[in-house]
């Protein structure tokens, strides 16, 4: 009996694969790095290990991030070198991630686009899809593929941004292999429609099953588990004091790890480093945000409305209907680092400070925020960090100096980070 010939190996473009090829050749690390990472980690996972999972999940969205990213790389390259005329502007824009503008002197300059991202998971395959004149369509709405994705960036959403009333309090092992195989199942829908046209995404998403010898598969952890729901509970359930030092904790434990763990002893930096990166970073607005919403729920009446919002991190406005609505506000973190503090100082103690940025800790603490980003949210156009035990030391120190100074600045509100500090230092000292 005959296969029928696969109808996508038909009229191939052969400059398109070629352009893939070499496209994937130079951005091997972009595509495979976090993936791999966050499989090697899932290994050392166990049932209910909060800690280490929190490190699967944010290192798999970093892997979707980081091939998206890839994505429009190749769509842009095609552009460049190929199929001129391939996007409109306005499509060409959302591949880079940039929108024009007109400067107050009439210049046209571009500017950061933000774009929502399960809107990015459909827009950019299908964007790539015209090059090949193929025509991405994305898993049904009530898919186990989509299911498991939305989770996934759920749970990471809440690991690095909690809320007042969304605090992730399960983590563990399904958790964090649900992250992998959700993030395998969206990219391997990518690949099955652009096929044969992504060059190595075989290699890149089928692993070695554990169950059978010599068998590969995709995303093949939870297939068939049901694993128990995601389920955000309200802060104060829990006890915000308890939240507060599990935070510092945790962070601290990653440090540890990421410093002196076995695995990472002859090596300079690798997935721990950059997981450690990501936590510690996540950590410092936990807490901001831990704190704010803390204040709000007890004192709320002692904040404007303005106030209010930028702690929330939300913006009121009124529609064509002339109904009021509330949407998001995201604030940039140098200006939450800043502000928070301030206005909480302020409006619940009547004590106004400024933190000083000329400080050469403050701009530590923002460099390695810019490579904590480069980690995140990969560029295709600058070198994958690799973040080295040093740098991961640098940035740790930066994060105790800003605690350390908000405790100096406002002692009766935030004196409790040197008490946290100092019980980390006598820790530290006596693990030596």
């Amino acid at each position: 009996m005959e296969l029928t010939p696969d109808p996508r190996l038909k009229n191939l473009d052969e400059r398109c694969v070629d352009i893939v090829a070499e496209q994937f050749k130079k951005h091997i690390n972009l595509v495979g790095i976090h993936l791999r990472d966050a499989r090697n980690l899932l290994q050392a996972v166990k049932e209910n290990d909060r800690v280490l999972a929190k490190g699967v999940i944010v290192l798999a969205s970093a892997a979707l991030e980081a091939n998206l990213e890839y994505l429009c790389q190749v769509a842009i390259e095609i552009r460049n070198v190929y199929k001129h005329d391939l996007y409109l502007p306005p499509e060409l824009f959302y591949l880079k991630g940039a929108e024009a503008f007109i400067d107050e002197k009439g210049g046209l300059r571009e500017r950061p686009q933000r774009q929502a991202l399960e809107k990015r998971l459909v827009v950019v395959p299908k964007l790539l899809g015209k090059a090949f004149g193929r025509d991405y369509q994305p898993p049904k709405s009530k898919s186990a593929a989509l299911k498991k994705l939305r989770n996934t960036i759920e749970r990471r959403d809440a690991i690095i941004h909690p809320r007042w009333d969304r605090y992730l309090q399960q983590l563990g092992w399904f958790e964090a292999a649900e992250a992998i195989d959700g993030v395998e199942l969206y990219l391997h829908s990518v690949q099955l429609a652009l096929h044969p046209y992504l060059v190595g995404f075989f290699s890149l998403l089928f692993t070695m099953r554990g169950e059978q010898k010599d068998d590969v598969s995709v995303a093949y952890r939870t297939w068939g588990r049901r694993g128990r729901p995601t389920r955000f509970v309200a802060m104060d359930t829990v006890g915000v004091s308890e939240i507060i030092s599990r935070e510092w904790l945790e962070a601290v434990l990653w440090v540890e790890m990421a410093m002196h763990h076995d695995t990472e002893r002859d090596s300079n930096g690798s997935m721990f480093t950059r997981a450690a990166l990501i936590l510690l970073y996540s950590m410092i607005d936990a807490q901001l945000a831990i704190i704010s919403q803390m204040y709000l729920q007890a004192k709320g009446e002692k904040f404007s409305e303005a106030e209010a919002l930028f702690l929330l991190e939300k913006a009121v406005g009124i529609g064509t209907d002339g109904e009021l609505f509330v949407s998001e506000d995201r604030q940039s973190f140098k200006q939450r680092l800043l502000a928070v503090p301030r206005i909480l100082s302020r409006a619940v103690n009547r004590q106004d400070f400024e933190i000083q940025t000329d400080q050469p800790m403050w701009q530590k603490l923002m460099e390695y925020h810019a490579m904590r980003n480069l980690v995140v949210h990969s560029s295709s156009d600058a070198t994958f960090p690799r973040v080295s035990k040093a740098q991961l030391s640098e940035a740790w120190k930066s994060v105790l100096w800003y605690f350390s100074t908000l405790g100096d600045l406002g002692p009766d509100m935030f004196g409790f980070f040197l008490q946290m500090i100092d019980n980390f230092s006598q820790m530290n000292n006596s693990d030596r």
